[in-house]
């Protein structure tokens, strides 16, 4: 039997430790169960007002409705739909005339403490290093008008100046220096690392250390010689090669290589119309691939493809079911970038792919480049506080800018708030 909401009495208004409320400045709010993904979105004032009171750290999620607003319908069908959505509970007075204990979540994130949007204590720098990018493929990009753009979006092959590697003492060295971080993974772009004398050195010594290792390699430049040193590399389970299809890959040669290889890869493919995704699902189907994704990349000609395939519409939002620990992350920081420092052939280093100051390699500058990251917020802390995206309810359930939107120009990827 459902539990009726009466104006009776006063009642104890509790938020259930699995609801998630959130209010964008247009008078609007949207309240979320992360057990079930149930919305509520209200335009009500005395729901608004009453919600703020209940968010409020000072009342622990527990506050009393009197009995005066309980003779208001529009609050009264609100608190029963959030009932029966299992939200919030209400507990009469007469039940209990001391308030219930309620205890708030705490947001705690890698050793990072917050007091105010720009007054942020770091307890220990490197703690919040989690993965490296090592863009090591060098190629001309100059013939080919979207591979320029690709370097912008995915992990693709890097073109940033002269043909210098990092040898294998320098690459020890590195890692010897971040020892009391928490890197888990390393990216390698580019097939030219494996073409290093000392290249097995140095993947020794990374998996020495339990990192996972992901490679991206250009299908253009896959042969059989490359096809036999992979083999026995993916023999570890710790190694993950991912092969990159776009649409100036020679279907002809790829074919005939990969025909008895097909098993070694995950299959990235480049997809900028509906003509790309028939051209693949052919190729798939012909060379019966498992592992595969289709990445859309923009290509400054295509956004009519990225409205329809990749905006988010209202749907699509309510759909989304992200954990109350996820939504949390996406006030503070973006977990796109967060934690992701970038290392070129020719010795660069940044935390983002897109910056336009790269600064030149050097071990001591390591620290100081991640302390000017929480400092300035400038690419591990790009996150939807600006407008649209912060006059929408929405605002923390869309996943933290990306790539994309740096790439196509706009802030939001969404028809909410065109």
């Amino acid at each position: 039997m459902k539990f009726k909401i009466t104006s009776k009495e006063p009642v104890w208004l509790v938020l259930e430790p699995y609801t998630y409320i959130h209010f964008n400045n247009r008078s609007e709010v949207i309240i979320y169960n992360e057990l079930n993904n149930a919305k509520i979105i209200s335009y009500n004032i005395i729901v608004i007002e009453y919600l703020k009171l209940l968010n409020e750290e000072i009342n622990l999620r527990v506050i009393l409705i009197n009995k005066k607003d309980l003779t208001d319908i529009q609050l009264i069908n609100f608190l029963q739909e959030a009932l029966d959505y299992f939200m919030i509970d209400i507990v009469p007075i007469s039940y209990s005339k001391k308030k219930p204990i309620q205890i708030p979540d705490k947001l705690n994130l890698q050793g990072i403490k917050r007091k105010k949007r720009d007054d942020i204590i770091i307890k220990d720098v490197l703690f919040n290093l989690t993965e490296i990018f090592f863009l090591f493929g060098v190629v001309d990009l100059s013939e080919n008008e979207y591979a320029v753009r690709y370097t912008s979006q995915i992990p693709y092959y890097y073109n940033k100046g002269c043909d210098i590697h990092f040898n294998f003492f320098e690459l020890k060295n590195f890692i010897s220096s971040i020892k009391e971080s928490s890197v888990f993974k390393i990216h390698i772009i580019g097939h030219d690392f494996i073409q290093d004398s000392k290249y097995e050195q140095s993947l020794e010594y990374f998996l020495r250390r339990n990192y996972l290792i992901e490679f991206y390699i250009n299908a253009n430049f896959l042969d059989e010689k490359l096809c036999n040193i992979i083999s026995k590399l993916a023999i570890d389970s710790k190694i993950k090669f991912n092969l990159i299809i776009d649409i100036d890959t020679n279907n002809k040669k790829f074919c005939s290589t990969i025909i008895n290889h097909a098993s070694l890869f995950n299959y990235k493919f480049m997809v900028t119309n509906e003509g790309d995704l028939c051209k693949y699902n052919a190729l798939i189907e012909y060379l019966h691939f498992e592992n595969y994704d289709f990445v859309p990349v923009f290509t400054g000609k295509n956004k009519s493809f990225f409205e329809k395939h990749v905006y988010l519409n209202y749907d699509d939002l309510l759909d989304i079911s992200p954990s109350i620990l996820e939504l949390k992350k996406n006030e503070f920081l973006n977990s796109n970038y967060f934690g992701k420092i970038f290392l070129t052939h020719n010795k660069l280093f940044s935390t983002s792919i897109n910056t336009e100051k790269w600064v030149k390699f050097n071990i001591l500058k390591i620290i100081p480049i991640i302390e000017n990251e929480f400092t300035h917020n400038r690419n591990w802390f790009l996150i939807r506080d600006k407008a649209p995206c912060s006059e929408c309810v929405f605002q923390w359930f869309c996943p933290s800018p990306s790539n994309y939107e740096l790439a196509i120009g706009k802030p939001n990827l969404c028809h909410i708030k065109p």
